[in-house]
């Protein structure tokens, strides 16, 4: 694992990245293939707006040369947003996005969320698209933190990432937005364990 900038969080530390060429391997460890039900949450800061620009991501579990990909979290939704573009299994790609333009130097809570039937998109605790797929498409895949799986480095500050085996209701989601620790839902998977972990490292 490299070693990665730290900055001002909007919890505690957080980490920082350069748009150009530094991210976070977390393997592919076969706890992360969640193909059934999952929740993937993140803190992020823009240090530029990236709509329409690259396709720079903050997590993903995709990589270059390595298919089936699952997910990315990244820029260039439908409608030039950021969002989660599932690859469903069946039936191709589904995107979700924040259905709104994201500002620079500001923080956005976002999340997306599977239940095994609907796939959902929240911006800091309020739904903003919603769709239906059967299933996501599992594979070996690595999960990245600050890219999106083709190396399109995110340009901002990312905190907080969490990966839940579920899908979060809206009052999870909410009530992880509001809190100001880091545990507000219970953590069930090892990943938000593996986050604390690297913000802690020296």
């Amino acid at each position: 694992m490299q070693e990665q900038k730290r900055g001002e969080g909007k919890i505690e530390e957080a980490l920082e990245f350069n748009g150009k060429s530094d991210f976070i391997d977390c393997g592919n460890d076969e706890s992360l293939n969640l193909t059934d039900a999952i929740t993937i949450e993140v803190w992020i800061k823009p240090k530029s707006a990236g709509e329409g620009g690259p396709n720079a991501g903050p997590v993903c579990k995709a990589e270059a040369g390595v298919a089936p990909w699952s997910w990315q979290l990244r820029y260039n939704a439908p409608g030039s947003f950021m969002g989660f573009q599932f690859n469903a299994n069946p039936g191709g790609s589904t995107w979700i996005s924040v259905q709104e333009r994201l500002s620079a130097g500001e923080w956005y809570h976002i999340a997306g969320t599977f239940d095994g039937k609907e796939i959902i998109c929240y911006l800091n605790g309020v739904e903003k698209q919603k769709g239906k797929i059967a299933a996501i498409s599992g594979g070996a895949g690595t999960f990245f933190i600050g890219q999106d799986g083709w190396v399109n480095v995110f340009n901002g500050v990312i905190d907080e990432v969490r990966i839940y085996n579920r899908g979060l209701d809206e009052n999870e989601i909410k009530q992880n937005y509001k809190s100001i620790s880091q545990l507000a839902v219970e953590l069930t998977d090892r990943l938000a364990v593996t986050w604390s972990k690297i913000k802690a490292e020296d």
